[in-house]
C-alpha cells in the first residue's frame, strides 16, 4: 500500500502593530530544495493549506491565506495589512530554506498583497503567476464598494452552487466549508469582513501587472467556468488597458480552492509551467 505524502507544518509569527499574530505555511512532500511559493486566498487556513501541500510536487511552499479580520476593524489598514503580510511570509520561507530565487503564485484574493510586495522583490522571483486575480475586473462590479460587494456576493453564490463546487461534492469539500464559516464569523466578530474584498476591488492592477510583466516572466491562469472573475472580464480589462502581451491560460476550472483531488492535477500542471518559463 502505497504511504500517504505528508506536507510539513512550519509555525511562524506576524508582527503588526503591537499584535503578534501566529499564522503558518506548509512544504510539500519529498526533498527537493524548495524553488516555489503560493499564497492561498482569504479564509484558505486550517488545514487547507495542508491540503494544497500534500499535492504538490517536491519543492513548494503553500501560505495559509491572510488573517484578514486581525487589520483595523474599520478595515482602513487592509492594503498595509495585506503587504506586510505577503512580505513577512516572502521573508520567513526566504529565511528558513535560505533561497536566493524563487518562482511565485498568487491565488485569488492573494495576488493584489503578492502584487503590491512583488517590486521589493523583483531581483529575487524567477517568475509570478496568479490564478483567478482578484482586482484585475474591478469595472465590472461596480462605482462603489457597497455595489462591488453587492456583486461579488452575487457572483460568489452562483459560484458555490455549481455542481463540482458544492461542499456537498465530497466529505473534505464539506469540512472545509465549514471551516471557511469559522473564518467568516471571526472576521465579522473582529472587523473587515467585507472591507478585505472592497479594498481588493478598489484598486486596478492591470498597469502593475504590465510592470511587473516587463520585469520578470509573468502569467495568468483563468477558470473557464469561474464565474466571479470570469475570463471575458479578465481579457477585456487587459485589452481596455492595451496589456494584450500579459500571457493568459483558461483551464477547466471553477473559481479555483485546489482542495478537492479532481483539481491536484491542474494545479501540478501550472506548477510544472510557471517551473519550466523561470528557468
Amino acid at each position: 500500500m502505497q504511504k500517504a505524502r505528508t506536507a510539513k507544518r512550519h509555525s511562524r509569527i506576524f508582527r503588526y502593530n503591537g499584535q503578534s499574530i501566529q499564522y503558518c505555511y506548509w512544504t510539500s512532500p519529498g526533498q527537493a530544495e524548495l524553488d516555489t511559493i503560493i499564497f492561498l486566498g482569504t479564509g484558505q487556513t486550517g488545514s487547507i493549506p495542508k491540503w494544497v501541500a500534500s499535492q504538490c510536487p517536491s519543492g513548494v511552499a503553500v501560505v495559509a491565506g491572510a488573517p484578514h479580520w486581525k487589520a483595523d476593524a474599520s478595515g482602513k489598514d487592509l492594503k498595509d495589512f495585506t503587504i506586510a503580510y505577503t512580505r513577512t511570509s516572502f521573508d520567513r520561507v526566504f529565511a528558513d530554506h535560505q533561497l536566493k530565487h524563487v518562482s511565485t503564485i498568487a491565488i485569488s484574493q492573494a495576488a493584489p498583497g503578492v502584487i503590491w510586495a512583488a517590486p521589493s522583490r523583483a531581483a529575487q522571483i524567477k517568475a509570478l503567476c496568479l490564478i483567478a486575480p482578484l482586482g484585475l475586473t474591478t469595472e465590472f462590479f461596480g462605482g462603489s464598494d457597497a455595489a462591488r460587494m453587492r456583486e461579488l456576493k452575487r457572483r460568489a453564490y452562483r459560484n458555490f452552487r455549481q455542481l463540482k463546487q458544492s461542499p456537498l461534492y465530497s466529505p473534505r469539500n464539506l469540512y472545509s466549508f465549514l471551516l471557511l464559516i469559522g473564518v467568516r464569523m471571526r472576521e465579522a466578530e473582529r472587523g473587515a469582513s467585507d472591507r478585505k474584498y472592497a479594498e481588493g476591488l478598489s484598486y486596478t492592477i492591470v498597469k502593475d501587472c504590465y510592470q511587473l510583466a516587463r520585469q520578470l516572466p509573468f502569467y495568468l491562469f483563468l477558470g473557464a467556468r469561474d464565474v466571479i472573475f470570469p475570463p471575458n472580464e479578465v481579457h477585456a480589462a487587459l485589452e481596455r488597458a492595451g496589456k494584450h502581451d500579459i500571457k493568459t491560460t483558461v483551464l477547466p476550472l471553477s473559481h479555483p480552492t485546489f482542495i478537492a483531488r479532481r483539481e491536484a492535477k491542474l494545479l501540478r500542471q501550472i506548477i510544472a509551467k510557471v517551473r519550466a518559463e523561470a528557468n
